[in-house]
Formats: structure tokens, sequence, C-alpha cells
């Protein structure tokens, strides 16, 4: 009797009792096919296999080729995981650096990407760029009723106020403000960037038009344009300064049993406090302050404006001449003109003519900076990046309080805050 025969005979001599082989369905091997394991006589016959002990719950001998492929090996996943983290991260990094690398400059304040330009009309190397100054003007990401990762307006302007110098193609800009205003040191800001923008590389002209509301602080950052231009239906002025405070010790004390308790360190620290009334001499402090702002926001006016219509030219008739007008009140577009606020009433067309007309421009091509949108701009937190989905409406809190806190506003204010 062979070895192989021997073996064979143990397989099948422990075989379960009844001396039956297990069948499939319609009597088939269970095993049958040349990948499987083989039992009893069967693995016996196999030629080049070993016969292995079968698993705890069968008293049977298992049978394994020896020349099958091993098993996967268990690091493999772990390995294609690794693979694509890395290839993940790789992406990122020269994502950055594209971007980087076609879309920014270095400057004092670090990397900025560039806005895009969007073709508007024209041709020729020279430009004229439109920038938008829409929406309530303070230095603060974000709006009141969220809307994700989003640069503030002043962020915005000044990157792109600054672009504009930096590129000497540009040999005009066309500011578009629709604003009612926001705060004094935002709006001083703006105002800073314009005159900074005159004076590069020999002075670029800077003409505004005016949309629907260009009040207050919106009119601070157009006094220094070379020309403004109003729409037929824009509404201007309410040239002042403003500053709101809640008094809910009423609501909080007589309605909701709510009190207030403070520890100070002056009589007057805790002055614009929402939880008791103004007293007058807060009030009185509140006005100089208010007034000193309101004369500066004069000087503004009569610095960009005099030797226009109605306006002396000369700095003390000017300032004279302007603070007749500057009561907080608004304007129609052809008040304004005849007061000397702006030089013309007309369309976005007409003040990009005058732009070529100031420049000296036959033929310009004109764009329109956009919002920054690059992949450095996002992972900076510089451009917007909406979280939201859906007209579901998630209120800012954080920007609530801010709006709501006390502060000098050169804002035209039918509302006790600006909403975005």
């Amino acid at each position: 009797m062979s070895h192989q025969d021997s073996v064979g005979e143990d397989a099948v001599g422990s075989a379960p009792p009844g001396g039956e082989e297990p069948q499939t369905q319609g009597g088939a091997d269970p095993q049958a096919g040349s990948g499987g394991p083989r039992y009893g006589a069967q693995a016996g016959k196999s030629g080049g296999s070993e016969i292995f002990a079968g698993p705890p719950w069968t008293s049977r001998p298992t049978a394994f080729s020896t020349t099958a492929s091993p098993p996967p090996a268990k690091k493999s996943g772990c390995r294609l995981a690794a693979l694509i983290c890395g290839g993940f991260f790789s992406l990122i990094f020269f994502g950055v650096l594209l971007s980087v690398l076609l879309g920014g400059w270095i400057h004092g304040d670090g990397w900025r990407a560039a806005a895009p330009e969007e073709y508007i009309e024209g041709e020729g190397t020279d430009k004229i760029a439109l920038i938008s100054a829409r929406g309530a003007i303070f230095d603060e990401p974000g709006g009141l009723f969220g809307g994700g990762v989003r640069e503030s307006l002043v962020q915005r302007l000044v990157c792109q106020l600054r672009q504009a110098g930096r590129d000497e193609s540009v040999k005009a800009v066309v500011l578009c403000v629709d604003s009612p205003g926001g705060g004094v040191t935002a709006s001083d800001q703006i105002w800073r960037e314009v005159k900074n923008l005159k004076d590069a590389r020999g002075g670029v002209k800077v003409v505004v038009h005016m949309g629907d509301l260009c009040a207050s602080g919106g009119y601070y950052i157009s006094a220094p344009a070379d020309a403004i231009i109003a729409s037929p239906t824009t509404t201007t002025g309410s040239i002042g300064v403003i500053a709101t405070c809640l008094d809910l010790s009423e609501l909080l004390e007589r309605k909701l049993g709510i009190r207030e308790q403070t520890i100070k360190s002056g009589r007057l620290k805790d002055m614009f406090s929402a939880s008791r009334p103004m007293t007058e001499e807060e009030r009185q402090i509140i006005q100089e302050i208010i007034d000193s702002m309101h004369e500066r926001f004069v000087r503004i006016v009569a610095e960009g404006r005099k030797g226009r219509k109605g306006i002396p030219e000369d700095m003390e008739g000017a300032v004279a001449a302007v603070k007749k007008i500057a009561d907080g009140r608004v304007y129609t577009a052809e008040q304004a003109e005849k007061l000397g606020l702006v030089d013309g009433i007309g369309y976005l067309d007409d003040a990009i003519a005058e732009a070529k007309k100031l420049a000296g421009l036959k033929e310009a091509t004109v764009v329109r900076y956009g919002e920054r949108k690059g992949l450095l701009a996002i992972l900076s937190g510089k451009a917007e990046l909406p979280l939201g989905i859906g007209p579901v409406i998630n209120l800012n809190a954080d920007a609530l309080a801010r709006r709501m806190a006390p502060r000098l506003e050169y804002r035209w204010a039918p509302l006790p805050f600006a909403v975005e």
C-alpha cells in the first residue's frame, strides 16, 4: 500500500458517524473544482498538496495547495491609505504654490492673493478698473446673517485699490459706491487708500459712480475723487456722525426682573450701558467726541470738493460752505449737483467715459475686479467660502453683538444697527 493510499484511508476513517460524506444539493462535492481545499480521499489524491488539520469545529483534515498564491498582506490597506493621504496633502501644497505664483505678491503685510479681473469692454493695453464698494463699511469679516468665511468690505477694497495702484497699465479707476456708510475708522481707512491711489505713479484718476445710496461714510470715501457721477435716482449726503445706544433698563428690571450689578474704577466707566439711562454729563461727553469727528468729516469734504459748483476754492471758505449743508440730511442727485456735492448725473457708462477723458485715453480695456477666490485666499480666510446650503438663515450672534455695541459711525441710520 502506498503512502498516499494510507493517508487517504486515515482521512476516510475520520468521517462523521454513518460513514457518508456530506453532499451539496444535487449530490455534488461541496469543494469540487481546482481551487478549494480537499478532504479525505480527495485530498489524498491531490498531487503537490499537503494535508493540514481542519478548523477546530471539524475533525476532518484540510488540504491547501502549496502552489496557490499566498493570502494578501494585512498592511496593504494601510499602504493605500497612506498613499491617498500623501497625494491629498501634495495636491494642497502644489495648489497653494501655484496660487502664489500666479496671483500673489509679497508686501509688508504678507502674501496677498490678487483679485481676478473680468473683462467688460474695450481694447488696448491701458486699463480702467471698476471696483465695487457695496454694503455697510465695517472692517469685520462675515455678515450679520452668516455666510461662512469671508473678507470684510474694508479688506477687499484696500487690496483692490492697492492692486490698481501697482498695475502700471491701470490709468483710471471707477469706484462704484452703493453704501449707507459705516464705522468712522473703517471709512477713514478707505478714504486714505483712495488718496494714496491718486498719488500712485504720478496720479491715477479716480471717478466715483453712485448707486442707489451713497450716504455718510459712502460719501466720505467718495470725497477725494477727481469726479463724482450720481445716478439719476441716487440718495446721497447725510454728512454727519451718529452713535446709538439701547436703553434696556425698563425691560430688564421691570419686565424680566433682571438687574445688572456693575463694579467700576470710575464713575464714568460704564457710559453707554444699556442697563440704565444715560446721564446728562455722559451725553455731553459723547456729544463733544461726535462734534470732533463731524469737524473732520466736514474738512474731508471741503478738501475734496473745494472749487466745485457753489464751493469756494479756499479751504476756509469751503469749510464754511460745507458746514451749511452738513446737518445730516440726505439729498437727491439734482440737489447734490446744485450744492456741489457731485459733478454730474449719469450712468456707469458716463462714469467710464469721464474716467477716459480725465486719463487722456482714446481707447482702454475696462475690467472689473472681483473677489479673491483662489486656494490661497480660501486657506488664509480672505475669500468667501459659503458653508450653508439651502434657504436657511443663520443669525450671526457675534456680528449682531458687534453691530449693537456703542461706537461712532459715519452712517445714515434708519436702523439701530447696520444690516449687511
